[in-house]
């Protein structure tokens, strides 16, 4: 009967990663070798396929991506994938809505109880500001007017949009940043989280 059990759990937990290895394939993986491959193949200045970004609502719309795309040297590729971005950053959104565990912690259901805790231990007005700072931080990266850093020179090199264009992106930073406030919100209300493969 334990043998059953055991070979049971081994059974749960083999399938349990799995489909977190779908899911971080999915929603990480996939998603940046696409913008990797977006940033290097665009044409710099030229539509491709018929599709160019640089004069759509969207990147209008958002002043950081503007600032990007005005500072760039090569603004079609620029503005496809800070455009594309938000598109490929939607599974990790609703992921991390639906179950924080799997987006935020890669499944580890201990670490996530283990922030709750430390959360939770923290005096309330420490515990809103953490989610003020969510909400501010993608304030910031919606109206700030395209900044570059020495190490990620995203104006001037294709490698380096590939490689960070990422972490400078309005789009997945704010989905980081709301998915982070969705967990503040849940541990303010003390909601169970799923647990499911824990």
């Amino acid at each position: 009967m334990v043998k059953l059990k055991n070979e049971s759990e081994r059974g749960t937990d083999r399938s349990c990663k799995k489909k977190l290895w779908r899911l971080i394939t999915a929603v990480y993986v996939v998603p940046y070798l696409i913008l990797a491959a977006i940033a290097i193949f665009w044409p710099a200045d030229s539509a491709f396929l018929g599709v160019d970004f640089r004069d759509g609502w969207v990147t209008n719309a958002v002043p950081s991506i503007s600032g990007y795309v005005a500072q760039s040297a090569f603004p079609a590729a620029t503005a496809a994938y800070f455009v594309l971005s938000g598109l490929l950053s939607l599974p990790y959104l609703v992921m991390g809505l639906r179950d924080p565990v799997a987006v935020m912690s890669f499944g580890s259901y201990q670490k996530v109880e283990e922030g709750k805790r430390k959360y939770n231990s923290r005096i309330m007005p420490v515990r809103l500001l953490s989610f003020v700072f969510c909400i501010f931080a993608i304030w910031v990266m919606w109206a700030q007017p395209g900044y570059q850093f020495d190490s990620i020179p995203v104006h001037e090199n294709r490698w380096a949009l590939a490689l960070g264009g990422v972490l400078l992106s309005f789009f997945p930073v704010a989905c980081i940043f709301i998915n982070s406030a969705g967990l503040c919100v849940r541990y303010l209300m003390n909601l169970t989280l799923s647990d499911e493969c824990r």
